[in-house]
């Protein structure tokens, strides 16, 4: 087979990907311009509250945004995910909390609006708080799994609470692939 024909289709694959992403981003921008007038306690929206995963984007030293999924829980308006003490997240979170989150997979795809948050570390009445509402929201995997398996590995477990900021239009949405 012709080596052209392979990479003359590579190249078309990507053009293609590159139109799907152009018309994802000009989508989410849809989205946030019609809900601008969104109150603080509405932001987290019903997509979301139902979502058991969400796409944390967090940002490298560089800038580049790096998307991770990780299980969320609500405690009223209060919402909650955890990750362990040397986590990558948890690295980039502690030199820059501001965050990205949209409803998604379990994977990492998005299928939701993303919202605009700070990420604020939990200490010890807060934490036992966000420990209690994920063990309720996911019960094998935040109850038993990742407590144990943290237990084993002997990592620090952290808590976070994201703190809902208002999004600017002006965003440039970036399908981000997800990995920490």
């Amino acid at each position: 087979m012709d080596p052209r024909i392979n990479c003359r289709r590579a190249r078309t694959h990507a053009a293609e990907l590159r139109r799907q992403a152009d018309v994802h981003r000009l989508a989410m921008r849809a989205r946030v311009r019609d809900a601008g007038a969104l109150d603080a306690r509405d932001i987290p929206s019903r997509e979301m509250r139902q979502a058991k995963t969400i796409l944390l984007t967090s940002y490298r030293r560089d800038g580049f945004a790096v998307g991770t999924p990780v299980s969320i829980a609500f405690d009223g308006d209060r919402a909650f995910f955890r990750t362990w003490h040397e986590a990558w997240k948890s690295k980039r979170l502690a030199r820059n909390p501001t965050v990205t989150v949209a409803p998604s997979t379990v994977r990492g795809k998005a299928i939701g609006p993303a919202l605009s948050a700070r990420a604020r570390l939990l200490e010890g009445a807060d934490a036992r708080l966000a420990a209690r509402a994920l063990a309720r929201r996911h019960p094998f995997l935040q109850r038993l799994l990742v407590p144990l398996t943290h237990r084993l590995m002997r990592y620090r477990t952290l808590h976070y609470e994201l703190l809902w900021t208002p999004l600017s239009t002006e965003t440039d949405f970036e399908d981000v692939p997800p990995h920490s």
